[in-house]
C-alpha cells in the first residue's frame, strides 16, 4: 500500500509541475476558433497628420462567420477613421475586393464589409468570411486612414498608437509592422522610438532615416502592442492635434522610467526562467534516480516469484465436460485463463448460454409459435420458479432474475425479439448485470480452489504499478513539450539556452528509457504471478481441450465422438465460448438426422440451436446496451456559443463572431 501511495505522490507532483508550466504556455490561446499566423501592419504617415494603415491578416479560421476590428472613439488620440477597404488575397497574390455595405450586421454577408460607427459609438470594421462551419487559412488586407493620428509638440511631432489593444481577442504567432514617415530625418538616430507590450517580447528600431519597424513574437490575446515615435521637426507634419507644452525630454524621462521598470521585470523573468530550468532538470534527475532504483527492486521482485504453473498433462482434445457444475461464465473465465472482466460480446455469449442451461435444468422453457406475419417466434416462459437448484450459482441467478423481470413486464411470456428490445432499453440494468457476472464468476473460481485470492491481490497491485509507469511515460512526454514551448520565450538565450535544453531533453530521454524498462519488468511480473492455482491451470487446460475438440470433432474418427445426447450440454459451453455456430454446422454433417433424434431432453432446444441464430442473438443487444450505458451522461450546458473582441477600450480591438 505504501508503494502505491508513493507512486501516486510522484505522479501528483509531476501533474502539479505540468499544471504550473501550462499556465505559462498560452501558445495559440485565441478567441475560440481563430489564430493569426502573422499580423502585419504597413503604416504611412502623411504630412497632414493622418496615417494610412494596411493590416494583413494571415489567419486560421474555424466555425466563424465574421471577423472585425474596432476603434474606441477618443478625440485625444485621433479624430476619425475613413477610406476603409477590405480585400482577400487568394491564389498567391490575387486581390479580391469585398463589397462595401452601409448597414451594421452582427453576421456580415460573405465577401461584404462595412466601416462605420456601431451602436456604442465606436468605429467598427467587419467583414464576412462565410465559415459558419469548417476551417481554413485565409489572408485578408484591411486598409483605412486614421485622421490626425499625429500630434504636434514642442520641437517634434509624436505618433503614439496602439496597433493592437487589450481587447483584441485573437492570439498571433508573430506581429510585424513598418511605419514610413512623410520625409527623411538628417540621420536615423534623430528618430526616437519606443515600443510597449506587456510580455516584453518585442523589438522596435528606426531602420532608416524615414522608416521604423517593429516585431512581436508569440502575441497572446488580452495583451497590447503600442508604438511611440518622436518625429524630428525637420520632417514637416501639420496636425489638428497639438500639445506645445510636451517636450522631447519629457517623453525621454517618461520612457526611461518605464524602461527601467521593464528591465527589472525582464531580469526577474530571466531569473525565473533559469530557476525553472534548474528545478526541472533536478526534478527529472531525481525521477531518473528513483526509476533506476525501481528497476533493481522490480527485477528482484520478479526473480523472487515462484515459477509460473503449467498444465501437468499435455491435452490436445478433451471429450468429457471438465466440470458438470460449471456455469457458462465460470467456464469462460477458465478458458481465458485470466481474471479479466467480460467484454460486451462475451457477456452476450454468457447470457445466451445461461438461458440454454436454465432450460436444461427445467427453470425456463422455450416454445414456438407462428406470428401474424407468418414467421416463427421463439417464446420464453418460466417453467419452475423454484431456483434452489441454482442457489449456489449466483452468476446464473443474476441472469435468471433479469430475464424473469423481462418476462413479467410482458405478461408472463416473452419472445426472443421482445427480450432483445428489453435489453436495449434497460442499459443501466445490463451494466449492473455485467458487473455482477464479473464478480460472481470470479468468486466461483475462488470457492472451487481454482484461483488464489492473495495472489490475485498481488497481481492487481502490480497492474496498478504498471499503469502508473505508463501514466508517468505519457505525462513526461507531454511535460517536455509544454516545457520546451514555454522556455522558447526568449528570456534565456544563447549557449545557456542550448545547454539547458540539451540537459533537459537528455534527462527526459533517459527517463523514458528507464520507465519503459520498468514497464517491461512489471509486464513480465504480472504474467508470472500464479493467480490460478495448479488445480485451476489443469482445469483450464481441460476446458481448452474441450473447446478444441468441439471445433474439430467432425475431422475425427466417429468412434471417438461421444453419444449424441451429451451435445445438449456441450452446446451450452460452445455458446459461452462463441463457437456454437461452428459446432452446429459440424453436427449437421456428422449426424444428418440430429434434429429428429429422440435422445434430447427438448426437441425445441435443438430446434432453436439448429434453425435460429439463438447462440448469438443477444450478443449485439447486450453490446448495444452496454455501449449506450457507458457513453451516456448528464450535463448542464446549453447550446454552442462563440464570439470575440466585442467592445475594445482603445484603438485596436477585434475578433470574430
Amino acid at each position: 500500500m505504501k508503494k502505491i501511495k508513493s507512486l501516486i505522490y510522484i505522479i501528483t507532483i509531476w501533474l502539479m509541475f505540468l499544471f504550473v508550466i501550462s499556465l505559462h504556455n498560452e501558445a495559440k490561446a485565441s478567441s475560440g476558433d481563430l489564430y493569426l499566423n502573422n499580423l502585419d501592419f504597413e503604416a504611412k504617415v502623411n504630412s497632414d497628420g493622418s496615417m494610412d494603415v494596411t493590416e494583413t491578416w494571415n489567419i486560421d479560421i474555424e466555425d466563424t462567420n465574421t471577423l472585425f476590428k474596432t476603434f474606441k472613439t477618443d478625440k485625444s488620440k485621433f479624430t476619425g477613421i475613413s477610406n476603409v477597404q477590405v480585400k482577400e488575397i487568394t491564389n498567391g497574390n490575387v486581390e479580391k475586393n469585398f463589397t462595401q455595405i452601409n448597414e451594421l450586421m452582427y453576421h456580415v454577408t460573405k465577401d461584404c464589409y462595412y466601416g462605420m460607427k456601431n451602436k456604442e459609438g465606436d468605429f467598427e470594421i467587419a467583414w464576412g468570411v462565410g465559415l459558419d462551419s469548417g476551417r481554413d487559412t485565409r489572408t485578408y488586407k484591411i486598409s483605412y486612414t486614421v485622421q490626425d493620428a499625429i500630434k504636434n509638440c514642442s520641437g517634434f511631432s509624436e505618433l503614439y498608437w496602439k496597433f493592437v489593444g487589450e481587447d483584441f481577442e485573437i492570439s498571433a504567432d508573430k506581429i510585424t509592422g513598418k511605419i514610413t514617415l512623410p520625409g527623411s530625418a538628417q540621420k536615423k538616430e534623430d528618430i526616437k522610438v519606443w515600443g510597449h507590450t506587456e510580455d516584453l517580447n518585442g523589438e522596435i528600431y528606426a531602420t532608416s532615416k524615414k522608416t521604423v519597424e517593429f516585431q512581436v513574437n508569440k502575441f497572446r490575446h488580452g495583451r497590447f502592442v503600442e508604438v511611440r515615435v518622436a518625429i524630428p521637426e525637420d520632417i514637416y507634419i501639420s496636425s489638428a492635434r497639438k500639445n506645445k507644452e510636451l517636450t522631447i525630454q519629457d517623453i525621454i524621462n517618461e520612457e526611461t522610467k518605464w524602461a527601467d521598470k521593464a528591465n527589472t521585470r525582464r531580469a526577474m523573468k530571466t531569473l525565473g526562467s533559469h530557476i525553472l530550468y534548474i528545478i526541472a532538470i533536478i526534478f527529472i534527475l531525481g525521477i531518473n534516480i528513483f526509476l533506476a532504483y525501481r528497476i533493481i527492486k522490480n527485477k528482484q521482485i520478479y526473480n523472487e516469484l515462484p515459477q509460473k504453473f503449467k498444465p501437468q498433462q499435455n491435452i490436445k482434445y478433451y471429450r468429457d465436460i471438465p466440470d458438470d457444475s460449471a456455469t457458462p461464465g465460470e467456464s469462460l473465465l477458465l478458458l481465458k485463463n485470466k481474471l479479466s472482466e467480460f467484454m460486451s460480446q462475451e457477456v452476450g455469449n454468457v447470457f445466451s448460454a445461461t438461458l440454454l442451461d436454465l432450460s436444461l435444468k427445467g427453470i425456463i422453457g422455450f416454445e414456438t409459435s407462428i406470428n401474424q406475419n407468418g414467421k416463427q417466434d421463439i417464446i420464453i416462459s418460466i417453467k419452475n420458479d423454484n431456483t434452489d437448484i441454482i442457489a449456489n450459482n449466483r452468476d446464473e441467478l443474476q441472469i435468471y432474475s433479469f430475464v424473469k423481470d423481462a418476462i413479467v413486464s410482458y405478461g408472463g411470456k416473452i419472445t426472443t425479439k421482445q427480450l432483445e428490445k428489453y435489453i436495449k432499453s434497460h442499459e443501466s440494468k445490463v451494466l449492473s448485470l455485467k458487473k455482477l457476472l464479473d464478480y460472481f464468476s470470479k468468486e466461483r473460481l475462488f470457492l472451487k480452489g481454482f484461483t488464489d485470492k492473495k495472489n490475485k491481490e498481488i497481481h492487481e497491485k502490480h497492474v496498478n504499478y504498471m499503469a502508473g509507469y505508463i501514466l508517468l511515460l505519457v505525462f513526461s512526454f507531454v511535460g517536455m513539450i509544454f516545457f520546451l514551448a514555454i522556455m522558447s520565450d526568449g528570456y534565456v538565450q544563447g549557449i545557456t539556452y542550448i545547454a539547458y535544453n540539451i540537459f533537459f531533453v537528455w534527462f527526459e530521454l533517459i527517463s523514458w528509457i528507464l520507465t519503459s524498462i520498468n514497464i517491461s519488468i512489471k509486464y513480465k511480473t504480472i504474467n508470472k504471478i500464479n493467480v490460478f492455482t495448479q488445480l485451476g491451470i489443469d482445469k483450464a487446460n481441460e476446458w481448452k481441450g474441450l473447446k478444441k475438440f468441439m471445433e474439430e470433432f467432425s475431422m475425427l474418427d466417429k468412434r471417438e465422438i461421444p453419444e449424441i445426447a451429451i451435445w445438449e450440454k456441450y452446446l451450452v459451453y460452445a455458446t459461452a465460448f462463441g463457437i456454437a455456430d461452428k459446432v452446429i454446422k459440424q453436427l449437421k454433417i456428422v449426424y444428418p438426422n440430429v434434429e429428429q433424434s429422440g435422445s434430447f431432453n427438448s426437441s425445441i432446444y435443438m430446434g432453436l440451436m439448429m434453425n435460429t441464430n439463438f447462440s448469438s442473438s443477444f450478443s449485439s443487444s447486450v453490446s448495444s446496451a452496454m455501449s449506450s450505458a457507458y457513453s451516456s451522461g448528464s450535463g448542464g450546458g446549453g447550446g454552442f456559443s462563440g464570439g470575440g473582441g466585442r467592445r475594445p477600450e482603445v484603438a485596436g480591438g477585434g475578433g470574430g463572431r
